[in-house]
Formats: structure tokens, C-alpha cells, sequence
């Protein structure tokens, strides 16, 4: 009966560790996946001129810019812009937040002594084409699907995972272009709130197109949550 009894423990044991095990290998990339970090430093629109812009350009919400557009080239002096729109808006938007109040997400550059709004995919695509490095095409993509790049996975014990591992954000150069891996959450609508991993493809000419969308994770307090 002890016998019995030591061996039911250990096989607890065995299987906690196990379990432990698979969740480290579900969160942890190794040392040779590839990763690609925006080292350089992204340049903002000075915050005491937000007001004044905000007024003079009609803009709902002037923020600054996240830091992984450093990488964007040529580096002009930036900020995030929120634009309201009508829910029948047919107009030109960089990226569009969902929502009770729809919003055109653009970017607002320092160009030339002039402030210029970037509000179509076209528009980011003239002004930082051609896309020459790793880094570049990692804030470019970015910035044209409104994605970012994640290094770290330390998700609590509760999160529902969907797939074994999750990959640090990265652009592989290959035939014609990167791919490139970033990730996104489901902020509108009710749970469950997901967070993808977001495979895509941007051609020296800052053409993006989609090719692999994947949920990989989400948080189960939030499958009662509903944002509108």
C-alpha cells in the first residue's frame, strides 16, 4: 500500500513538472528563432504642440507614436492621429478602430517645414517605400496593419493557449521582400478577446499582403467582457 502510495506521488509529481514544462515551452522562443528589435529611436511631434494641431487640423486625439516605428525610413518627426468618421465613411484611412465611435487611425508627419496626415496605405507606401532592411520592414508592417511586435510571453497559468509556441516578432528577407511576424488583440466586440499572430508579406515596394493569421492566446476573464 505505501509502495502504491509513493508511486501515485510521483506520478503527480511527474506529471505537475510536465505540465510546467509544456507551459515554459509554450512561452519561451529559443536562442536560435529568429527576432528582430527596433534599435532605432523613433522621432515625435513635440506633445506641447498636440493641442494646437489637435484644433488647427480638426484631429479627434493627437498621441505620440510607439516606438517600434523607429525603424521606418526616412525618420521624419511623427505622432498617431485619430480622425471621427460617419459609420458610411467611404473616404481614405490608414487603419480604422471599430467601435461606437468609429475612428481613421493615420499618422501625422513634419515633412518639409509642413505637417502632412498620412491617411491612406498608399500615402504610408510613398512616403517610407522602398523597404531595405529587416528593421524597416518590421515598423513599416507595423504601421500598415496597426500590429506590434511582441519579445516577451509571460502569460499568467489561466490564459487559454492555442498553439504550442509563440515566436518573438521578426522580418525575414526573402524572395522579394520580408516576412514579417507581429501579433494584434481582439479589442471590440464580447469575448473571448483574442490575441492573434499575424504572418505577413511586404515587398521592397511596401506592398503587404496577409498570409498566415493564427489565435495563439487569450485571457478566459475577459470571455464576459463586451466593449463597444
Amino acid at each position: 500500500m505505501l509502495n502504491n502510495r509513493i508511486i501515485k506521488l510521483l506520478i503527480i509529481f511527474l506529471v505537475f513538472n510536465g505540465l510546467n514544462s509544456c507551459r515554459q515551452l509554450v512561452i519561451v522562443s529559443t536562442p536560435n528563432d529568429p527576432i528582430t528589435e527596433i534599435k532605432s529611436e523613433v522621432k515625435n511631434i513635440d506633445g506641447a504642440d498636440f493641442e494646437r494641431l489637435q484644433d488647427s487640423l480638426g484631429l479627434f486625439g493627437i498621441y505620440s507614436v510607439p516606438s517600434y516605428y523607429g525603424g521606418l525610413s526616412p525618420m521624419y518627426k511623427m505622432a498617431s492621429v485619430y480622425q471621427q468618421i460617419d459609420y458610411d465613411y467611404e473616404g481614405d484611412c490608414l487603419n480604422f478602430s471599430g467601435g461606437m465611435m468609429p475612428l481613421c487611425v493615420n499618422i501625422l508627419i513634419f515633412k518639409g517645414g509642413e505637417y502632412n496626415i498620412i491617411d491612406s496605405k498608399d500615402e504610408l507606401r510613398e512616403t517610407f517605400a522602398p523597404i531595405e532592411s529587416e528593421e524597416e520592414a518590421l515598423s513599416y508592417v507595423c504601421a500598415y496593419t496597426n500590429t506590434y511586435p511582441m519579445y516577451e510571453f509571460d502569460l499568467p497559468f489561466r490564459y487559454r493557449r492555442y498553439v504550442w509556441k509563440l515566436y518573438k516578432s521578426h522580418a525575414k528577407k526573402v524572395e522579394g521582400g520580408y516576412e514579417v511576424l507581429t501579433y494584434d488583440y481582439q479589442t471590440f466586440g464580447c469575448g473571448p478577446h483574442n490575441h492573434y499572430s499575424i504572418v505577413s508579406f511586404v515587398d521592397f515596394n511596401g506592398n503587404v499582403s496577409l498570409l498566415k493569421q493564427k489565435k495563439v492566446y487569450a485571457d478566459p476573464l475577459e470571455d464576459g467582457l463586451c466593449v463597444d
